[in-house]
């Protein structure tokens, strides 16, 4: 039997951007409003609401999009309740990202639709909320997939779009941050200072980063840094040490990131070398 449950965290690293992930079946929001965007991805059933004058239903497999300020309610449209993740940014990140694509000050985004049924975006938001939530991501996964996807939503669905500019080639700034990455692959990077020093805002980096090397910096980083694990554990050094020299958050991190690139664990790497 399905049960209501709810779990919150609060991101301090992207100013205190809250998450939610619950199931709620008998539950019933009262009329309230948020400070912050509400998005997020209906997983299960179907909630309805009171938004702007009218009654609507965001039923499974659909986007929403709530404003910031704007009175509304939440309750099941069925007895089976709905289950959601959503997660809350703040109207400064909002406007940050759009002005970075359009490279000019950007008033506050509004989006005039509640439910947006789009696959694409909706599995991205969904990966994002997992990433966020899981406290083994770097720094670098969270905040490139958060800056790729938000932009993603303000393009498409945003009343004022921010008009993307054309670059033709930055490949001597992205060269740069490649021999930035390798020199560093052990320490904690951030997307902010890899931008400052392509000189590019973070989501024109982004593209042009991949545009380049045809991955993006934190899966190009994930790659030099197993590739250093492989020299470590060819010298014989022991996995956990391995994990540390290379800046992985612990064994574990290491061995699921290194069977997702190799196809088997650091220690299957080394028992084939001893053999």
């Amino acid at each position: 039997m399905i049960k209501e449950r709810s779990m919150f965290q609060v991101l301090p690293e992207f100013d205190n951007m809250e998450l939610l992930n619950a199931t709620y079946i008998t539950h019933s929001f009262t009329v309230h409003y948020h400070q912050e965007y509400c998005i997020g991805v209906m997983l299960s059933g179907a909630q309805e609401t009171d938004y702007r004058h009218s009654k609507q239903v965001m039923p499974e497999g659909t986007i929403c999009v709530l404003n910031p300020g704007i009175t509304h309610t939440g309750r099941s449209y069925t007895q089976k309740g709905w289950t959601y993740r959503m997660l809350y940014p703040g109207i400064k990140l909002l406007k940050s990202i759009a002005a970075q694509i359009s490279e000019k000050p950007m008033t506050i985004p509004f989006f005039p639709e509640l439910v947006i049924k789009d696959q694409e975006l909706f599995i991205k938001i969904l990966n994002l909320h997992m990433l966020l939530e899981n406290p083994a991501s770097s720094s670098l996964e969270k905040e490139s997939a958060l800056v790729s996807t938000l932009s993603q939503l303000l393009i498409r669905y945003a009343e004022e779009k921010p008009e993307e500019k054309n670059y033709q080639n930055h490949s001597f700034h992205i060269h740069r941050v490649i021999e930035y990455l390798n020199d560093h692959f052990d320490q904690e990077i951030s997307l902010g200072l890899l931008a400052q020093i392509a000189g590019l805002s973070p989501f024109y980096f982004l593209r042009l980063f991949k545009k380049a090397t045809g991955l993006t910096p934190h899966i190009y980083l994930t790659h030099r840094k197993i590739e250093s694990a492989k020299s470590f554990l060819k010298k014989g050094y022991p996995i956990s040490e391995v994990a540390y020299l290379t800046g992985f958050t612990d064994q574990s991190h290491l061995t699921n990131r290194f069977k997702s690139i190799s196809g088997i664990t650091p220690g299957q790497f080394q028992q084939n070398l001893i053999q």
